[in-house]
């Protein structure tokens, strides 16, 4: 009876095991950071409003992005990790070309990090576009 236990158990360990090797550990994935994000100015004079917390969830406000709250979902907030990679070796301030009219700005805070750039800036690197472009991808059009 014990040795019939005792196989039981070697048996339920066995297949146990190596599903517990194969599965990522939370603490082994970069977090979310707080993210930050205002957009102004453009032809339509808009002052946008996004907070997307840590958790996923998000609020905005203004002319474009209309007022929502909600969370996103695990593979949104992973496709915003993924954009942010890098984000602290972008400079804090990509200005506009000083022949523009009518060009938007959007300060986005990543973490620790403020970036402020017009989409008319002539040295506006991809990184920041990227990044930009995957906050507006994820939150709710008006």
């Amino acid at each position: 009876m014990l040795r019939h236990r005792v196989l039981i158990l070697v048996a339920l360990l066995t297949n146990a095991l190596p599903g517990c090797a194969s599965h990522d550990h939370p603490g082994d994935a970069p977090l979310l950071q707080k993210i930050e994000y205002h957009r102004t100015g453009g032809l339509v004079g808009t002052d946008d409003l996004a907070t997307i917390k840590p958790d996923g969830t998000f609020t905005t406000s203004g002319k474009l992005l209309g007022r929502h709250t909600g969370r996103l979902s695990d593979d949104q907030i992973g496709q915003l990790i993924r954009a942010f990679d890098g984000w602290s070796q972008l400079k804090r301030n990509y200005p506009p070309d000083p022949h523009a009219a009518d060009a938007m700005t959007v300060e986005l805070r990543y973490g620790g990090r403020t970036v402020t750039a017009s989409d008319a800036s002539p040295d506006l690197p991809e990184r920041s576009r990227a990044a930009r472009e995957a906050v507006e991808a994820v939150l709710p059009a008006r």
